[in-house]
Formats: C-alpha cells, structure tokens, sequence
C-alpha cells in the first residue's frame, strides 16, 4: 500500500511565521497594557481574534492523498473522497492564481487546499502536486472495491 502525503502550499510556512509573528505582538502590547490596568480597546481585541483565526486556518488547511483517496482538511471540518468517486481533476485559473479542483461522481465541485497559489506568492510546489494527484487518481480511480 502507498504512504499517505501531505500536501502543503509552498508559501505555507511563512504565511504560518508572518500570522504567528502577529500573534505574538499583538499578546505582548494587549498583555502590557492590562498589566498597567488599561482597558483594551476593542479594535485590538478585534484584529488578535482575526489573527488567532487565520494562524487556525493556516495551520489545519490542507490536501491529503493516499491508496484510498483524497483528504481535504479545511477551516471548519473537512471531506474525504475515494479515488473511484472522483470524475473530473482540474486547475482553476484566477487570474494570476490557480488551484486544483475535484468533482465527484455526484457533481460536486471541491476545491482543494492544496496545490494552490496564495496571495502573493505563487505555490513552488504546484506542479508537483497536481501530478501526485493525478498518478494517483489515474493509479486507483479504476479500480474495483
């Protein structure tokens, strides 16, 4: 049986820093000032839970592929499809960004997390994805269960 792989977008990982980085200094300043008894303003409450939200979306975002099929983890949950139920791979073009799409046998159209380009950098690691992808789909999507 073939190991599971994670795909990840290339831009990945510093999207996680920067987001983090944020976090970071934005717990410090909200952490001073209510060590000197200040209230918070309500503007940085609001921009630290934007920020926490996007370093959970970063860090849970993502495409798995594996004997059985495509995993596709999202903000909010995620969906698994098998390989025999998946008819059409295809890359949407947006401009000067892309991803892979999947439509399955029911019309469904997904959108994976990966490979993708995320503003401002394009994904280094795309084409090596999508071919992952498609050996795999092209390797199990016949066969019979």
């Amino acid at each position: 049986m073939e190991d599971r792989v994670q795909l990840r977008n290339g831009a990945r990982r510093q999207f996680l820093g920067l987001v983090l980085a944020m976090n970071i200094a934005l717990w410090f300043s909200v952490g001073v000032i209510a060590v000197q008894g200040k209230d918070v303003d309500t503007p940085s409450v609001v921009v630290l839970v934007v920020t926490l939200l996007l370093l959970v979306k970063f860090w849970r975002s993502g495409t798995a592929v594996s004997a059985d099929g495509v995993e596709i983890r999202k903000f909010f949950g995620g969906r698994s499809v098998a390989w025999r139920d998946i008819s059409d791979i295809s890359v949407a073009h947006h401009g000067k960004w892309r991803h892979v799409a999947i439509r399955t046998n029911g019309g469904d159209l997904l959108k994976l997390s990966a490979p993708a380009d995320w503003w401002p950098r394009r994904d280094a690691f795309f084409d090596e994805g999508l071919q992952e992808i498609m050996r795999r789909w092209e390797k199990h999507g016949t066969e019979s269960t």
